[in-house]
């Protein structure tokens, strides 16, 4: 769990427990709602632009739950898309390795005159990754997206099954051409032209 989620949680916590113990408060009779004389009434004022003033101090809890409460929601309200976390490895491959991800495959039928109608609903709770690397065969993992508080998935480890060897290079069999080779110029002059 992210710690912005462990704070949001928090403050609607704190919300509900101002609003519950407000009502409580207000059955044993500890706050009342009545109006106060105006000395006593209660003032909230920030840098001199915002101030609230009122005779019925026992409102406070309700109105400081309720800001905790908005702000919680607020704050809580998801993404237009939601990320999605993979982590893993690919073991004992020296060379570059390309990781593809791609969701399942949606089929549209089509008609014999070539055209196509059809409705998808794209739910991304499984991805295909595709990791492939230079001499060795591809393999796909499926992966299953938890829908939880964070939409992670770890693959794990991966292991690529080699389909050629590496040539190693032999210094015995390389040789010196028996001519020299024509030096070939910036300028263009003689550039393609064969002698």
């Amino acid at each position: 769990m992210a710690i912005f989620d462990i704070v949001v949680l928090l403050a609607a916590l704190c919300g509900v427990v101002m609003v519950t113990g407000g009502l409580y408060l207000l059955a044993k009779g500890a706050i009342t709602l009545a109006s106060t004389p105006k000395s006593d009434a209660l003032t909230v004022e920030w840098r001199k632009q915002f101030r609230i003033t009122t005779q019925i101090p026992g409102i406070g809890f309700f109105l400081v739950g309720g800001i905790f409460l908005g702000g919680a929601l607020a704050a809580s309200k998801p993404p237009e898309v939601a990320p999605i976390e993979l982590q893993g490895a690919v073991e004992g491959v020296a060379t570059p390795v390309t990781v593809f991800v791609r969701p399942p495959q949606w089929t549209l039928v089509t008609t014999s005159d070539g055209e196509f109608h059809g409705r998808i609903y794209p739910d991304i709770a499984i991805l295909f990754l595709e990791a492939t690397a230079p001499g060795y065969l591809p393999k796909v993992t499926e992966v299953s997206i938890t829908d939880g508080w964070s939409r992670t998935a770890n693959v794990g480890s991966v292991r690529l099954q080699k389909q050629i060897d590496e040539i190693p290079p032999k210094p015995e069999n390389i040789v010196e051409p028996p001519f020299e080779a024509p030096a070939i110029g910036l300028n263009g002059s003689d550039f393609g032209v064969p002698r």
